[in-house]
């Protein structure tokens, strides 16, 4: 692992340190390691780990992974975990928009999110490096493919990732794959943690937990408007999604540690979706979501 004096996404020099000191290892409880900072790059706005992380595509192609973030290999106990979230998701990218089509879900895992539009989508179809994964997706009664190069051109009309692109080492490269995948007026949806989540604001310390180890690219709006725009998208739409509840902010600012989202004795559901549309809203909320088309040609 070597530093850089360059922006790994744009090139430029224009660099400044943001966070210099322990980051979190895996999981909530993996601990965490030094010897790593966080540079910011006035050019294009993203954010990068350095030193940059030794083969990344094999550690996530294997177990050790999903090990390290997630525990022992178990699909039923990774449903419990993640499906909330994508749950999520799926509500807000919305029945209108997947019902009839074919979907990609670029970063898959297990293929929760397909499994949720599996009777809404046409033909789903999961992109994942870690293969021993295949087995399940298509006895779901999904499609599977370890890579996108596996996919044809223009051959679907919706492509979803999310909590994705952050752990992928050629970002813009990831992006054009998708471009080629979809159909003419086909539609990304890309969700990612937010470089401007309040709560580095708020705890200092949680910075050593919201930076992380795999987690080795860090996206404002501006970094992934400029992204997709290089990839050729247009119709560019940014939003923000909150996943955590107010009861994780006060945990954070108690106990520095974090309790995701579990409910409070407190909190009536009124003041939870206050504090979530706010924090949308001002754009400083743990997740940015950005939609995405790919244009036909003109009639």
């Amino acid at each position: 692992m070597a530093s850089v004096n360059a922006c790994r996404l744009c090139g430029s020099a224009d660099l400044r340190i943001v966070y210099e000191g322990p980051i979190r290892a895996g999981g909530a409880d993996s601990g965490t390691v030094d010897g790593y900072r966080v540079l910011h790059c006035n050019a294009c706005a993203v954010e990068f780990l350095d030193p940059f992380p030794d083969n990344l595509e094999a550690y996530y192609e294997g177990e050790q992974y999903w090990e390290d973030h997630h525990g022992p290999l178990d699909v039923d106990k990774l449903w419990a975990k993640h499906g909330p979230e994508q749950r999520g998701w799926f509500y807000e990218v919305g029945l209108a928009a997947l019902r009839g089509k074919r979907l990609a879900d670029f970063g898959s895992g297990i293929g929760i999110f397909l499994d949720l539009a599996r009777n809404t989508a046409a033909e789903t179809v999961g992109v994942e490096l870690a293969a021993h994964f295949r087995e399940h997706v298509e006895g779901r009664g999904h499609h599977f493919v370890a890579s996108p190069a596996e996919l044809a051109d223009a051959s679907q009309d919706v492509i979803v990732s999310f909590d994705t692109l952050e752990h992928v080492p050629l970002p813009a490269d990831f992006l054009a794959e998708m471009y080629r995948v979809l159909a003419a007026d086909g539609v990304a949806y890309i969700g990612v943690p937010n470089q401007q989540d309040f709560l580095k604001a708020l705890v200092p310390d949680y910075l050593p937990f919201f930076y992380h180890l795999s987690h080795v690219y860090y996206f404002s709006a501006e970094s992934l408007r400029r992204l997709l725009a290089e990839a050729g998208f247009q119709d560019i739409a940014v939003s923000f999604v909150h996943k955590y509840d107010l009861n994780n902010l006060v945990a954070w600012a108690h106990d520095r540690k974090g309790v995701g989202t579990v409910g409070s004795p407190v909190f009536d559901q009124f003041t939870e979706d206050s504090f979530r549309q706010n924090l949308e809203r001002q754009g400083i909320a743990s997740h940015i979501l950005v939609s995405a088309l790919k244009r036909g040609a003109a009639k």
